[in-house]
């Protein structure tokens, strides 16, 4: 994601099972099968985090329950959007573990390995952001938060790295 609760959230719910005979609805959720597993997230500011991503298909969706330092953290929902240009589209619901209404659909993007997540409800909004993932290989993920007035310039406002746990 589309912003969660926590930044971790938004990068690592997007990981990988292992592909299995599920049918052709499962290939459109393929790509987000990389995020499956436990990750070490580091923020530049050098602050690690734990971050365990439980996904799966249903008939329609494909779903990842997540946990920050061992704490219950997000479910998000994912919906194929179809995609074009070479880019994979999804709509993005996130359900936190913090009581409050369910967030509006925000969406990812996936173009090779550069995925961007954004929230919903933007519209009439000045300022909007962003998570942007960068994958280098199964194992490491690249992540920037990125803020933005007009949508055509983007800052960083926040930045780390995630790395496969052993």
């Amino acid at each position: 994601m589309h912003r969660p609760a926590h930044p971790i959230i938004a990068l690592a719910l997007f990981v990988a099972i292992p592909l299995g005979a599920q049918g052709a609805a499962d290939d459109a959720y393929a790509a987000l099968k990389r995020f499956d597993g436990t990750w070490n997230a580091t923020f530049s500011t050098g602050r690690t985090l734990a971050v365990e991503n439980h996904c799966w298909p249903t008939a329609h969706y494909f779903v990842c329950e997540q946990t920050v330092g061992g704490g219950a953290a997000a479910l998000v929902i994912f919906q194929a959007a179809g995609g074009g240009d070479g880019a994979l589209k999804y709509r993005t619901r996130t359900l936190t573990s913090a009581e409050g209404p369910i967030g509006p659909w925000g969406s990812l993007t996936i173009t090779g390995d550069r995925w961007v997540y954004e929230p919903g409800a933007t519209s009439g909004r000045a300022k909007r952001t962003r998570t942007v993932d960068i994958f280098s290989g199964p194992d490491f993920i690249h992540f920037e938060d990125q803020t933005s007035t007009g949508g055509q310039s983007w800052t960083t406002t926040r930045s780390g790295d995630e790395r496969r746990a052993p």
